[in-house]
């Protein structure tokens, strides 16, 4: 399961993309949120990392 989530600063999850395993590179388009924190979820077989994403 590989895939990248995006959540608000309340928890509530935005958006979800699957990943493809066999690419190094993803683009995940956030030009719609607007200007403000977000948070990214990360999810592959090796495990799931968050980072914090900040929009201006």
């Amino acid at each position: 399961m590989n895939n990248v989530e995006v959540f608000d600063v309340y928890g509530r999850k935005l958006s979800s993309h699957h990943l493809i395993p066999s690419s190094s590179h993803h683009l995940i388009n956030i030009s719609h949120l607007h200007a403000g924190i977000y948070f990214v979820r990360i999810t592959t077989d090796q495990g799931a990392v968050m980072r914090k994403v900040v929009k201006i």
